[in-house]
């Protein structure tokens, strides 16, 4: 069995990030949303950030995260939870306001966490 590791970055907006490069099993992710509008945490199977275009790039999947109030944050732990998402080129993740086709960032930025293995 392989180890699992963490991840967590508190400044997810609509800039992809790479996660990890190669093979990801993910059975854990999950963000919190201080904005006050509903954002959408996007997930790529994509080897480099740069091979995502936010909003022209087709989610591989996509999560709605409900609205914080702007102080507080609300959160939508776990939003996958359970059976590995594999990823074979790597992880990817964007946060935009639109569920698909929009590149238009968060009022703040989202935290996520996840955990994954190779």
């Amino acid at each position: 069995m392989q180890a699992t590791i963490g991840y967590r970055n508190v400044s997810v907006s609509s800039t992809a990030i790479l996660v990890k490069a190669g093979n990801v099993r993910l059975p854990y992710i999950g963000c919190s949303n201080k904005s006050v509008d509903d954002i959408w945490l996007h997930l790529y199977n994509k080897a480099t950030a740069g091979a995502v275009t936010v909003g022209t790039t087709t989610p591989d999947q996509s999560y709605l995260v409900p609205q914080g109030d702007g102080t507080n944050y609300s959160v939508r732990e776990p939003i996958h939870g359970g059976d590995e998402m594999v990823f074979p080129l790597g992880l990817v993740i964007a946060a935009t306001k639109e569920a698909d086709g929009g590149n238009t960032a968060p009022a703040s930025s989202q935290i996520v966490n996840a955990r994954y293995s190779a």
